[in-house]
């Protein structure tokens, strides 16, 4: 369903929210032995709307009116709510799991370590109700294509595939 929210987002504030430098995350995680990478699937959907919000993005059919349960797309500030909602999950698994958006890299010093990792983000992000596309994430590998580049095992470069 597309709706025009035009009307409320000139009148929406908007969350003011740094995003994450790339490069740092890149070299960051990009030192790690093993990583994985999650992507959300239809990430901004997994966000519920506040009680106070939904009747402000309410809209009509010829047959009722309706509102939304979950944030849509288009909603200005929809991207740093995303984000936000995003640094509270992981806030305490900061040291080993960041997020950019919906794409979140878990990394490791070692393997058994790296299953640790892995349990403990997917059991956070299963409590909160996120879940993750299968076919986009790679799971427990040496190097992984994150945010256009390919890193690992203390090395980063840029995902040739892209260009």
């Amino acid at each position: 369903m597309c709706i025009d929210f035009r009307v409320s987002n000139a009148v929406t504030k908007i969350p003011v929210l740094p995003m994450k430098d790339i490069q740092e995350l890149v070299f960051i995680a990009g030192s790690a032995h093993w990583l994985t990478s999650l992507v959300f699937l239809k990430g901004y959907w997994q966000i519920r709307m506040g009680e106070e919000s939904k009747p402000l993005k309410a809209f009509t059919t010829h047959n009722a009116v309706y509102q939304w349960k979950n944030m849509p797309f288009g909603l200005a500030g929809a991207s740093g709510t995303f984000q936000r909602e995003m640094n509270r999950a992981l806030k305490s698994q900061s040291e080993y799991a960041q997020a950019y958006m919906d794409d979140v890299v878990i990394f490791s010093k070692s393997f058994e370590e790296h299953l640790v990792h892995f349990k403990l983000i997917l059991t956070e992000l299963d409590k909160l109700g996120f879940s993750v596309r299968l076919d986009k994430c790679t799971f427990a590998a040496e190097r992984i294509k994150y945010l256009g580049h390919v890193i690992g095992g203390g090395k980063h470069g840029p995902d040739e595939d892209k260009f």
